[in-house]
């Protein structure tokens, strides 16, 4: 006597991980600047990752891979050094593997490098006569992003001077 007996079999997978990261960054040239990833193992098994990132060349990762037991967590550095040649909007791409399970996850981080500190000097060629002494005006403006503090000085005769020597400007 023979009986079929059915059964109905759930696979999950076991090697589930997250990772976080600001899916937008503001970066500002000629700055290095910081940005966390967190790569989290959700299993409740050991497992081994790999890191890779498609970037522009001033964008590094500093640990390509890492281990992580049940429930752990690590944080990677992502170093962004932009100069003043690379302002504007460019992505960069996260890649974690998984060595067990042999998931991919992938996050998109849309990099914003400007020019946060930019300014103008210009000294007027025109010279004005105020009280027999001859005066110049020397226009500062702020194109950053920024509220900056201004520290002036000059390089020429003793007995000339400024009328301001520390000008705090916005943007």
């Amino acid at each position: 006597m023979s009986q079929d007996l059915t059964l109905n079999l759930n696979v999950q997978r076991a090697y589930d991980f997250g990772i976080e990261v600001d899916s937008k960054v503001l970066a500002c040239s000629e700055v290095q600047q910081i940005v966390p990833i967190v790569i989290e193992n959700n299993a409740d098994v050991s497992n081994n990752y790999k890191l890779k990132i498609k970037a522009p060349g001033f964008v590094d990762v500093d640990k390509k891979q890492l281990s992580l037991a049940p429930g752990e967590k690590e944080t990677i550095t992502l170093t962004i050094t932009p100069n003043d040649n690379q302002v504007g909007e460019q992505d960069v791409i996260i890649m974690v593997e998984s060595e067990y399970g042999s998931i991919i996850r992938e996050r998109k981080v849309t990099l914003d490098v400007q020019n946060c500190f930019e300014h103008n000097v210009d000294i007027e060629s025109e010279v004005t006569m105020i009280c027999g002494f001859n005066a110049f005006d020397v226009n500062v403006r702020n194109n950053g992003i920024y509220e900056e503090e201004f520290l002036l000085k000059h390089n020429g005769v003793e007995w000339m001077e400024l009328s301001e020597e520390v000008l705090k400007l916005n943007p």
